[in-house]
């Protein structure tokens, strides 16, 4: 959420401008491991929304325009994360960090001067599985976009 550089975003406070921050790293997942959890957010009206809101003023992009992307849950998951990241590699990260690589792990340590992050299922994450329960996706329905 923070390369839309705004003040809000659908859970409160944003940090706003990116542009007093000199060392920026990308986050990343793999996209087919992404596309569950996506379909799950989209669910949420005023996220949905608010992403579609920052695609359009950011790179002029309607993803609810028919004649763009197919109107379904799926490619509005392929389109949001498309262009999500075009916006965030526009801000010409120093690297991106991999969080299914465990490999990744040492150097965003040492760009951030901190110790490795040790990974266990103690470690807190923003994940909210009620929102992807009962969703399906296999590689292969990317065909039918």
């Amino acid at each position: 959420m923070l390369i839309a550089e705004r003040e809000l975003d659908p859970w409160g406070d944003a940090l706003g401008s990116l542009n007093p921050y000199t060392h920026k790293f990308l986050v990343a997942r793999s996209p087919l491991t992404a596309l569950v959890s996506v379909m799950g957010e989209n669910q949420n009206v005023g996220s949905f929304a608010w992403r579609v809101q920052v695609i359009w003023d950011v790179l002029g992009i309607d993803l609810l325009a028919p004649d763009v992307i197919p109107q379904t849950s799926l490619a509005w998951a392929v389109g949001y994360l498309s262009l999500w990241y075009e916006i965030a590699l526009a801000f010409d990260p120093a690297f991106i960090f991999r969080v299914g690589r465990p490999e990744d792990d040492k150097v965003l340590s040492e760009s951030l001067g901190i110790p490795p992050i040790q990974r266990n299922e103690a470690l807190p994450r923003n994940s909210r599985p009620e929102r992807h329960a009962g969703l399906h996706f296999e590689p292969q329905m990317l065909s039918n976009l």
